[in-house]
């Protein structure tokens, strides 16, 4: 099994966001209380990872994050993931009990990084990645792209920067515009305008070759790795595998996919009374566990699906799409590098 677990707390909350998080002044005490609670409700499951994501993990003190790792039943081999911002602590990093780090950078660029709301700058950034490399071995590093105003040239100089630092993996991934996030609104408001999607389209290609080049694995849509390090857990999501989501906001798949309720008092609330905090639910039936197989694993660009795994209504669709050459078909169906440009007009159409 493996778990997600969600810390909602940020010192700043980004223009783009729209993740359950919370800014400045918070009881973490509290909070991690009912997270145990929380984690009392289900069965104590051998874990093949463990993810701690946000928010900023690493804005609450160390102690916490340590807890739940000693009270989890974790095998000899486990990932265990914590993601940090480089405006946090840097004295922390040693005192993780994790193997894994997720660095949240988005780009060097300082004006760009101001543009969006982060508050970090980009010499934080470098020695964030410096001085973690003393105590971690298996670095992951957030970056974004299509940024409003970020030129071919600005993108550039941040892949040039991955270059130098040479992290085991990257995340990398295109701006989406969140309703009820400030970019959004001064997107209507017209303050900001969206990269043409052409131009959106040749970043992504230019970052795929540049990456490739280095010897990076594009093993998933928006992921890279050297070899053998690709993210264990996150295979969990694109494999269309169980796990459990803990913590206000969290999603999970349990049987069910679920959410927790997004606000402390109904979260609070539910685990007094002994019930697990989800606000919604979602009955996986059969049919739609087939068709999440579909769009999960077609992400994973060297694998793909299974033909023998998708019915025949499904291959009917997936086969249109190896005729216009977004897919390629042999034992699997695996998305093309132009089918990679199209990936959500094949999955609106399995998904419908």
């Amino acid at each position: 099994m493996n778990k997600y677990v969600h810390i909602p707390f940020c010192t700043k909350k980004c223009f783009y966001c729209d993740f359950t998080t919370f800014e400045g002044a918070h009881n973490h005490e509290k909070y991690f209380y009912y997270l145990d609670k929380e984690m009392d409700l289900y069965e104590n499951y051998e874990l093949d990872t463990l993810y701690f994501g946000g928010g900023t993990p690493s804005v609450v003190d160390p102690i916490y994050l340590n807890n739940i790792v000693e009270r989890s039943e974790l095998k000899s081999d486990s990932e265990i993931t914590i993601e940090f911002n480089p405006e946090s602590d840097f004295d922390n990093l040693q005192k993780y009990r994790a193997n894994r780090l997720s660095i949240g950078i988005q780009t060097f660029d300082d004006g760009m990084l101001k543009k969006i709301g982060r508050i970090h700058n980009s010499k934080r950034a470098l020695d964030c990645f410096y001085r973690a490399r003393e105590y971690f071995d298996n670095i992951t590093i957030d970056l974004m792209f299509a940024l409003p105003g970020q030129s071919m040239e600005m993108l550039k100089k941040d892949l040039k920067m991955v270059k130098k630092l040479s992290p085991e993996h990257i995340s990398i991934y295109s701006l989406i515009w969140k309703e009820n996030t400030p970019f959004y609104a001064m997107r209507q408001r017209g303050r900001l305008k969206a990269i043409d999607e052409e131009v959106e389209a040749d970043f992504y290609e230019y970052i795929i070759d540049f990456l490739e080049d280095l010897g990076y694995e594009h093993y998933e849509v928006s992921s890279f790795c050297k070899k053998g390090r690709e993210s264990k857990h996150n295979l969990v999501y694109w494999q269309n595998m169980e796990y459990l989501g803990c913590g206000l906001g969290a999603s999970g798949f349990i049987g069910d996919r679920y959410r927790n309720y997004r606000n402390f008092s109904d979260y609070y609330k539910a685990i007094d009374l002994g019930k697990k905090p989800v606000e919604e639910a979602e009955a996986i039936t059969k049919q739609r566990k087939k068709e999440y197989d579909i769009i999960l694993k077609l992400r994973m660009l060297k694998i793909g699906v299974d033909v023998k795994e998708v019915s025949e209504d499904n291959r009917e669709i997936l086969d249109r799409f190896v005729d216009k050459g977004l897919l390629t078909r042999d034992v699997s169906y695996r998305l093309t590098r132009r089918g990679l440009f199209l990936s959500n007009e094949i999955f609106s159409e399995v998904i419908s």
